[in-house]
């Protein structure tokens, strides 16, 4: 059973839980269902790179629908490869306070 849950709030979505390989396609179609133009990320965790491509996915999605987008608090890994991939450079998605994480040492 998928680890994540949304509740939207005064027009923005907030996203809570922790997505791994298992269940992110899950969480990209439930993401792309949604309908709000703001999405608060402080309680989501993107758990590997498959996360945060099906996340990058939904988010193209939602663009597709809504124009424009705010993302608040995305984790550090989705806002760099959001950065490195180009989606930032034209306005339509604008990050705030983006996370920065700890590095953490094995």
């Amino acid at each position: 059973m998928p680890d994540f849950s949304f509740r939207i709030i005064e027009q923005t979505l907030y996203v809570e839980g922790e997505i791994y390989d298992p269940d992110a396609a899950a969480f990209r179609e439930a993401l792309a269902g949604t309908r709000t133009p703001r999405l608060d990320l402080l309680d989501l965790d993107l758990e590997d790179g498959v996360s945060v491509a099906e996340t990058v996915n939904a988010l193209r999605i939602l663009l597709a629908h809504h124009g424009t987008m705010t993302l608040l608090h995305a984790p550090q890994m989705l806002a760099h490869t959001l950065y490195k991939i180009g989606m930032l450079q034209d306005g339509q998605l604008v990050l705030i306070r983006p996370r920065v994480e700890s590095p953490t040492v094995a």
